[in-house]
């Protein structure tokens, strides 16, 4: 439970740093930003819980499933995001004054990207446990 509330402060502390940076002065981007990254922080601390116990530094042969996992989720959430129309979406939850287009490419990309790393971690945590 001490790792997880380490995790939890971790996230949300830099998620509202990245909150200040772009939320333009608005005290509800920051708020939004810190509690979703605690919440993935969250998650990545559950998902290290999975994988197994190792020193840090060393990878072991249960963690290259999760790294696998997660580079290859990024690369494909990253192209389906930006072909398809994840952009618009992407525009109208965070940024609703950016013209969709001409960024929804980019918003598409990334936003794509960060749900495949996340399902990719997943997969690959799953997949290291049954390894």
């Amino acid at each position: 439970m001490k790792r997880l509330l380490v995790w939890l402060t971790f996230g949300a502390v830099l998620g509202s740093l990245v909150g200040v940076a772009v939320g333009k002065g608005d005290p509800r981007a920051s708020l939004f930003v810190a509690g979703l990254g605690g919440l993935l922080a969250v998650a990545g601390g559950c998902v290290a819980g999975l994988a197994g116990n190792t020193k840090f530094g060393v990878i072991s042969a249960a963690r290259w499933p999760i790294i696998v996992g997660l580079l290859t989720g990024v690369a494909i959430g990253g192209v389906v995001g930006a072909t398809t129309s994840f952009g618009p979406l992407m525009i109208a939850l965070f940024n609703p004054d950016l013209p969709p287009r001409d960024f929804a490419a980019v918003f598409g990309g990334l936003g794509g990207g960060v749900v495949g790393a996340a399902c990719g971690t997943l997969l690959g945590a799953a997949a290291a446990r049954l390894w």
